[in-house]
């Protein structure tokens, strides 16, 4: 399914703050739950909580409790990691260019 912030801050129409996050990560769970199916395995998700807490201690330093609490819930079965060693694709919405293998730390740990 496709990450739920890229559609959010494609639409907001200003620079995101710190409080944004909160409604993405709420928007995020809202949207898997949307389309989760008993009767199929597999869910396939661009992000989840775990970025989200990720993103906001890297931009912000801290992260929401909530945000934290809604991770708490993860029942994710498997979560795939992939090496930043392809070339830095621009994009609007990316960040951060020069901290991949910082932020891919953070995943890891």
């Amino acid at each position: 399914m496709p990450e739920y912030a890229r559609a959010y801050l494609s639409t907001l129409g200003r620079p995101y703050r710190e409080e944004d996050l909160l409604a993405i990560a709420r928007g995020q769970l809202a949207a898997e739950a949307r389309v989760i199916d008993p009767d199929k395995p597999y869910l396939f998700c661009d992000t989840n909580l775990l970025v989200i807490r990720i993103w906001s201690e890297v931009k912000y330093g801290r992260c929401d409790p909530e945000i934290r609490d809604m991770e708490r819930l993860d029942r994710y079965a498997l979560h795939l990691l992939t090496y930043p060693d392809l070339p830095w694709e621009p994009d609007p919405l990316r960040e951060s260019p020069h901290r991949l293998r910082e932020l891919f730390d953070h995943y890891e740990a």
